[in-house]
């Protein structure tokens, strides 16, 4: 498949985007007595897996162990970079093996699973998508009713607790589908699979063209209110928690109603602000060092606390990207450093 030759400056806004989500959403105790608008993780995370899965379509392609070996330097040269800044700077002694399948959080392991699944998907079925989208709604239906709390009991009272690890879908607070637990692992594929798909649509001319500021807002909202709306109906009534899960497609939506969005050339215009791109870039890097940095030290300083705070976040990324890129050359090849692309 030919490869789209520029780049498309919607997906660096997305990530932006994205970017201020998961930032924002972890900061429950930088908000002091406004922990409620600490939210947006979710909506994050799916951006990244979607643009993630975008780029992806319009890469090179090939043999399995050298297209999965460009996926390795691309992410796990920044993981180390990580690594050694925990140590350095941050004091945390993690065993490389920690770091390498824990040390990173569960979103650097979980796309690595993407990219197997993907591969296969592309190689063997990319002419076959509505079916997969179909076979991907009926596995999640299955998975998340296996999940329900009856069967955890179950398996709780059997002397397994191992199985939880799986069959687990009700966080601690009994709510919140997209905490901690790997169902969520299946959730976002969605996502991924359908930035994969915009992609392909894009790479054959067929991509999301036209539209208007009010209509593309009145989809962003409308998709947000629905979204929001099944949380908060969850919440008020506990012993309906278990309809939480059709909150994804409404999120599923809301990726492909910002991607619209940034697809207006007004927005197109804005991504192309240099701030706003080199911090969208730094979007793997931002999550993997954002949970160190983040401290309740500048709290007395609520709501510049936030922005001091985030400055820091991108500037630790960076740092750990231009190591990473350090860390990356200095195994790949008897050639000197290209110092450019390491801080460019």
């Amino acid at each position: 498949m030919e490869q789209v030759k520029h780049r498309n400056s919607s997906i660096e806004l997305l990530k932006f985007i994205a970017v201020l989500l998961i930032v924002n959403c972890h900061f429950k105790e930088q908000y002091v007595s406004f922990r409620e608008f600490a939210t947006g993780g979710a909506i994050g995370d799916a951006l990244f897996f979607f643009c993630s899965g975008y780029t992806l379509f319009l890469g090179r392609f090939g043999r399995f162990d050298e297209w999965y070996k460009r996926r390795i330097r691309r992410i796990y040269p920044s993981v180390l970079a990580f690594g050694l800044m925990s140590w350095l700077v941050w004091s945390y002694d993690m065993t490389f093996g920690t770091l390498l399948l824990t040390g990173a959080g569960w979103f650097v392991s979980c796309i690595m699973i993407y990219y197997v699944i993907f591969y296969a998907i592309r190689r063997w079925s990319a002419n076959r998508l509505t079916w997969i989208y179909v076979a991907l709604a009926v596995l999640i239906a299955i998975w998340y009713t296996l999940f329900l709390t009856p069967l955890r009991a179950q398996l709780m009272a059997q002397g397994e607790p191992w199985k939880t690890l799986f069959f687990t879908t009700i966080p601690a607070n009994g709510i919140w589908v997209y905490h901690w637990n790997y169902l969520k692992w299946l959730l976002f594929f969605p996502a991924f699979l359908m930035g994969a798909h915009v992609g392909k649509l894009e790479a054959a001319g067929k991509g999301r063209k036209g539209g208007s500021w009010p209509m593309a807002i009145v989809r962003v909202v409308a998709y947000l209110l629905v979204f929001y709306g099944i949380q908060l109906f969850c919440s008020r009534f506990v012993e309906w928690r278990w309809m939480q899960i059709f909150s994804l497609p409404p999120l599923l939506g809301l990726c492909y109603a910002l991607y619209g969005m940034c697809q207006l050339p007004s927005a197109k215009r804005l991504a192309e602000n240099r701030v706003l791109a080199f911090i969208g870039g730094l979007c793997l890097e931002i999550y993997l060092v954002q949970p160190s940095v983040r401290t309740t030290a500048l709290n007395h300083l609520f709501p510049l606390n936030l922005l001091i705070l985030f400055v820091a976040i991108v500037l630790a990324a960076y740092v750990c990207r231009s190591l990473g890129r350090f860390i990356q050359q200095s195994f790949s090849s008897e050639d000197g450093y290209d110092w450019k692309r390491i801080f460019g």
